[in-house]
């Protein structure tokens, strides 16, 4: 493995808390504007949950594939992830496979489903050979180890973009 341990530790530390601080957020949400946009044009908080629902089974799926052996630095792409996900001042179009499909949202199922998708990729991270190469429709071929930073940066991205619907209402 040419991922070291500790990088592996610290990710999966950070994976952890950042999801474990999503879910609190949206447990901690009134019910009444779980469903309510902030404008017209924008996405409810339902919606962004949905979406890192949608994006986590996706790359779940995407750590379930078979990887072959990888010939550069599993995290040669990590910088650029962050750098994408992580500008917060740039606005970005999401893939049609992962955009909310629904207006409204049962809260305590949508919750139910963003909790077992986040479990999908916590269980891909211990099992899984990091530094293998995948193919994913959003980013063709990335290593586990750097699908899993975009897990961390999308996560943070839209756990800030919640706290600023959050703040509005």
């Amino acid at each position: 493995m040419i991922t070291g341990t500790l990088q592996i530790a610290s990710l999966i530390n950070n994976i952890e808390q950042v999801t474990d601080t999503l879910v609190q957020l949206l447990q901690s949400i009134d019910e009444r504007h779980f469903n309510q946009k902030p404008r017209a044009d924008k996405w409810s908080i339902a919606q962004v949950a949905d979406h890192i629902r949608l994006s986590n089974n996706s790359v779940a799926k995407a750590l379930a594939l078979k990887g072959k052996p990888i010939d550069r630095n599993p995290g040669e792409r990590i910088d650029e992830l962050k750098k994408i996900f992580l500008d917060f001042q740039k606005k970005y179009q999401s893939p049609d496979f992962i955009v909310p499909t629904k207006d409204i949202y049962n809260p305590e199922l949508l919750l139910k489903d963003l909790k077992e998708s986040i479990q999908r990729i916590r269980a891909r991270m211990y099992e899984d050979d990091l530094d293998e190469l995948i193919h994913h429709p959003a980013f063709s071929d990335i290593s586990k180890f750097e699908i899993l930073h975009f897990v961390l940066y999308h996560t943070q991205r839209h756990l800030r973009q919640i706290k600023e619907i959050v703040a509005t209402l």
